[in-house]
């Protein structure tokens, strides 16, 4: 049968997956294709016809990627929804990929978080990823934070490393309850193990102030150059968030010789770049004078736009420079309002830079009566 495509049509078909109905056009029924690729991919058709729901991935990924055929994604999506229906966990993460961003299907999120969360269910750990992820925003579901862990621990089991990182980050902020740096330091490990020098530099940093793990400065050397190359490698291939982490190693000295002024100019690089944490990093080597001359109202400037890029960090640091007055006019009323933007979002040092703005004045001391009266 010619032409495919998961659409709605007065001859579609009504396919039941996942609890939700999609509509395939009838031409979609069966997998033949025709074409100069038929020979090399007809026994996968001839698999997926008989319910094989790996040869059908096989042929969606063809279609997917545009390997021996043109491009095609709502026949990839045709494929994958066949490779879901025949127990191909994968298929069901890429479909759900696809749903979720509207990549040859209508965007449909709440169809998503299904075929997402039957990968998951596969074990498979991308479909974890995806699935915790839109478990954690609400899109497509009520949000649920603790099934979104759920879902990010199993990716990490799964060897995800960069779920084992946000585990790890997650420990540190005190996520769902305390902050717990030995937990952090079991994720990060793992990571690392992973192969991930994100990991390894985060666990470097625990390792080398000996929180959550007895310090060792000898195996957080070993971390930090072991995680260097390959992070100042992204940074200079375009990773901005990387070209960030990089700055920060560079600025403290791991893995490679402490340069202030070379770490601000990766946070610049990353900044100039979009990367609002590259902003709010920039801006504190300025308002420090560290790298170059002290300058409170450029780094004014520049934790506005790490905060209008939503950097945490950014925006209390800005409310810090308008409480005081410093490099910008004073205004306590929207110093405050940035601590609590800050702190709504969970930077927690934001939260006790508003109660001291919001403390009231301690009174004038009252003048003994053998006192002198003021000048």
């Amino acid at each position: 049968m010619g032409g495919t495509g998961i659409r709605t049509s007065a001859i579609g078909v009504a396919v039941r997956i996942l609890g939700i109905t999609l509509a395939l056009s009838a031409s979609a029924c069966g997998s033949t294709i025709h074409g100069p690729w038929e020979g090399r991919l007809s026994p996968y058709h001839e698999a997926c016809d008989h319910g094989a729901g790996m040869a059908c991935f096989n042929i969606g990924v063809a279609y997917d990627a545009g390997n021996d055929v043109s491009r095609d994604p709502k026949r990839a999506a045709e494929f994958y929804l066949k490779a879901c229906e025949g127990g191909s966990g994968a298929g069901c993460a890429n479909l759900g990929a696809m749903l979720e961003k509207g990549d040859g299907v209508p965007r449909d999120e709440a169809t998503a978080v299904l075929a997402l969360r039957r990968a998951c269910a596969a074990k498979v750990g991308r479909g974890c990823h995806d699935y915790a992820r839109l478990l954690a925003t609400g899109r497509g579901t009520p949000r649920d934070p603790a099934q979104a862990e759920a879902a990010t621990k199993k990716a990490c089991d799964l060897g995800l490393a960069a779920d084992c990182e946000a585990l790890g980050d997650g420990s540190l902020r005190g996520r769902g309850g305390a902050r717990d740096a030995v937990t952090a330091v079991s994720f990060f490990r793992k990571a690392c193990d992973l192969d991930s020098p994100v990991g390894c530099q985060k666990l470097g940093e625990l390792v080398a102030e000996g929180d959550g793990v007895p310090r060792d400065a000898l195996e957080a050397m070993g971390l930090f150059r072991r995680a260097f190359p390959r992070l100042e490698r992204a940074c200079t291939e375009g990773s901005l968030p990387v070209c960030v982490l990089v700055g920060s190693m560079v600025d403290k000295g791991q893995g490679t010789a402490a340069d202030p002024a070379r770490a601000l100019s990766l946070y610049r690089k990353a900044c100039d770049g979009g990367s609002a944490g590259g902003c709010a990093a920039a801006g504190a080597k300025i308002e420090l004078g560290q790298g170059t001359p002290a300058d409170p109202a450029q780094a004014a400037g520049l934790y506005r736009k790490a905060c209008d890029g939503g950097s945490l960090p950014g925006c209390s640091a800005l409310g810090l420079l308008l409480a005081r007055g410093k490099g910008v006019a004073a205004d306590p009323a929207q110093a405050a309002a940035l601590q609590g933007r800050a702190c709504d979002g969970g930077f927690a040092p934001a939260c006790r830079r508003l109660a001291d703005l919001q403390a009231p004045a301690a009174p004038a001391p009252a003048l003994s009566p053998s006192a002198p009266p003021p000048p």
